[in-house]
């Protein structure tokens, strides 16, 4: 699919050029006889009319001095990497991650032996891909050393330098691969590129967990990810990442009816109960969603269900996980699971009204009885499609204690 032209940024410069914040930052580093440049993601992004809100700046001063200037310029400065020269810099509700100019002196996979430099070519030089190489001064002025505009037009995903030592470098840069492919890439991908990460993909598991769900989170994001995902398994990338069967069909319909990055993971892999279950081995995900996922893939939606059943269904599963359910089973019958959704979408989940409480006020004694006895009174009220009224209810339950 042809991509929409790249936005000129010399004629359009981007808004954070012109923040009060980031004039306040580059004359303090200017009075201090240092440049500074914005760098990165959000000068990539400026080609294609985001506004990013991660600001990243790289200057040919110390990171001592950085501190010392930008506090005596009014920003709150906390030293999040100092060891590396990075610092962040907060005024008001703009944040802005400055790091001093570096060259990786020796690498130890996210982490790295660095000497600062004042060299802005050599620092970029250090980078992954290379438009992710990209600055621009304070005047709007561009930097482009390795061609990352071009390669931006053209939708290559390109390394600087050789692709082998640039992953080995950061075994996560195979992810960042296939996650700025699906993004910005179009037409043939790099082959050195997917060569070099199919050679590496193994090294995946050396990665925390926590690095691998917040990456992977991140290509399940993107608006169209399905071709990175056939190019990931075609190169065996998948694997090392996630084993398991896969659905691609299912897969790029669901793309289209949910943006929901964990949604379209699971129907990936067919919302398979045991792969639910083992997926905590890989990704690293809060106690809340892992849950849930699990929840989703326990059971399945029929395709007969009534209005009435659905409900009763989505009332005992919980209303977001059958949901999620009915999605997954749009991807196999889209005209079912269209109108399942449209049995759910205006349909307000009732509240349960007896309470504890009103079980011993009836003269019901405290003890397992009382849980008895509402579970028995909500099953009758959702078997009644919660038509049951709260006096209705009570009446039962004087019925039903002992």
């Amino acid at each position: 699919m042809p991509r929409a032209a790249l936005i000129d940024i010399a004629a359009n410069p981007p808004e954070w050029l012109t923040y009060p914040e980031s004039l306040t930052l580059f004359e303090a580093v200017h009075s201090a006889g240092g440049e500074a440049r914005f760098v990165g993601g959000c000068v990539r992004d400026a080609f294609f009319g985001k506004v990013s809100e991660d600001l990243d700046v790289c200057t040919d001063l110390h990171p001592g001095s950085v501190m010392e200037l930008l506090q005596a310029a009014g920003f709150k400065v906390i030293p999040t990497g100092l060891d590396h020269g990075t610092i962040t810099a907060v005024m008001g509700t703009r944040k802005f991650e400055v790091t001093t100019l570096r060259l990786d002196i020796e690498t130890h996979g996210r982490r790295a032996t660095v000497a600062f430099t004042k060299d802005f070519r050599e620092d970029a030089a250090r980078r992954d891909f290379t438009f992710n190489a990209l600055s621009m001064d304070s005047n709007g002025r561009l930097y482009d050393y390795f061609g990352g505009v071009e390669d931006l037009k053209a939708g290559i995903v390109r390394f600087i330098g050789e692709p082998e030592e640039r992953i080995s470098e950061d075994y996560l840069r195979i992810l960042r691969f296939f996650r700025f492919f699906a993004r910005y890439g179009h037409g043939e991908p790099d082959r050195e590129a997917l060569d070099a990460c199919k050679k590496a993909r193994l090294h995946l598991s050396e990665l925390s967990l926590e690095r691998i769900t917040m990456e992977t989170k991140s290509l399940f994001s993107v608006p169209d990810p399905y071709q990175s995902i056939l190019l990931m398994e075609h190169y065996g990338v998948r694997k090392a990442l996630l084993p398991g069967k896969i659905y691609p069909d299912r897969f790029r319909k669901i793309l289209s009816w949910s943006s929901d990055p964990l949604l379209r993971l699971v129907t990936l892999f067919g919302a398979d109960a045991e792969w639910a279950r083992q997926l905590s081995q890989y990704l690293r995900l809060s106690v809340q969603s892992q849950t849930f996922l699990e929840k989703l893939c326990s059971s399945e939606i029929d395709a007969d269900l009534s209005e009435r059943e659905l409900k009763r269904l989505a009332y005992r599963r919980g209303v977001s996980v059958v949901r999620a359910q009915c999605l997954i089973f749009k991807t196999e019958n889209e005209q079912v699971g269209d109108q399942y959704l449209g049995y759910l979408s205006e349909w307000n989940v009732p509240a349960f009204d007896v309470k504890g409480r009103d079980l011993l006020t009836l003269g019901v004694p405290t003890g397992p009885k009382v849980g008895q006895i509402l579970k028995q009174l909500e099953e009758e009220w959702v078997n009644s499609d919660f038509s049951l009224q709260r006096s209705e209810l009570l009446s039962k339950a004087q019925l039903l204690k002992p």
